[in-house]
């Protein structure tokens, strides 16, 4: 769970949180993606052989969880910048 900081100057805290956890989530969605393609691969070899007896399926098993960890955090930083944004967005605007 990524925890937000807390804010002395409103609109430049907030700013610059909102840049730090945009550069997170990207990161994370980076390693998700690396991830899903050496699961992608991983399966392929595994198709191409002949018995499944060579293929490990508990590093396959592995790399999916990882792979279903990292989208769920890229999901809960993306929620945590919405309201974020949201915040920012009403403070900015309010009559």
């Amino acid at each position: 769970m990524v925890r937000l900081p807390k804010l002395n100057k409103p609109s430049q805290s907030a700013t610059r949180t909102i840049r730090e956890l945009k550069a997170e989530a990207q990161r994370t969605r980076l390693e998700a993606m690396r991830l899903a393609a050496l699961i992608l691969t991983r399966m392929d070899e595994a198709l191409a052989r002949v018995t499944l007896e060579a293929v490990n399926t508990d590093d396959l098993a592995v790399l999916q969880l990882q792979h279903a960890a990292l989208i769920k955090r890229a999901e809960d930083l993306q929620t945590k910048l919405d309201r974020l944004e949201a915040d920012q967005y009403d403070q900015n605007h309010r009559l």
